[in-house]
């Protein structure tokens, strides 16, 4: 069972049936969604320029180590917005809405305040250190 089906599990409604607590739970994840597409629009973007990059080199060892890459910097970097995706689809599974806790929370990732990733520091992406923070935030 993915996080998603977990969190869904552990919040219907009184009296909620099975159709009504699958819209529901299709349409927070679509609400949380376009808050992480929102705020990983550069890392999407240079993601998808590195594969662009090395589409003629397809299959090689030479692409496969940087599609490695690539996609450990896409993990590392959206790790925040991933973990903020969570706890976002759980308040809304919760109480139909985003606090505006959550919303701030949100506005700090947004691409005018993240960081350019040729920038960031080494450790910055230090995933307990984030999930520490998040959790903090609640």
């Amino acid at each position: 069972m993915d996080r998603i089906e977990q969190i869904a599990k552990s919040h219907w409604l009184p009296n909620e049936s099975d159709a009504e607590h699958a819209d529901r739970v299709e349409a927070a994840t679509n609400e949380a969604h376009f808050f992480f597409t929102a705020a990983t629009t550069r890392q999407l973007d240079a993601h998808r320029q590195t594969m662009n990059d090395i589409r003629y080199h397809h299959g090689s060892p030479a692409w496969r180590r940087e599609k490695a890459a690539a996609d450990r910097l896409w993990d590392e970097s959206t790790f925040p917005a991933r973990e903020l995706f969570f706890v976002t689809f759980e308040e809304l599974l919760s109480t139909g809405e985003v606090s505006e806790r959550l919303s701030l929370m949100w506005d700090e990732l947004l691409p005018a305040k993240v960081i350019p990733l040729h920038t960031v520091p080494v450790g910055y992406f230090d995933q307990q250190a984030m999930v520490a923070r998040i959790m903090a935030a609640e």
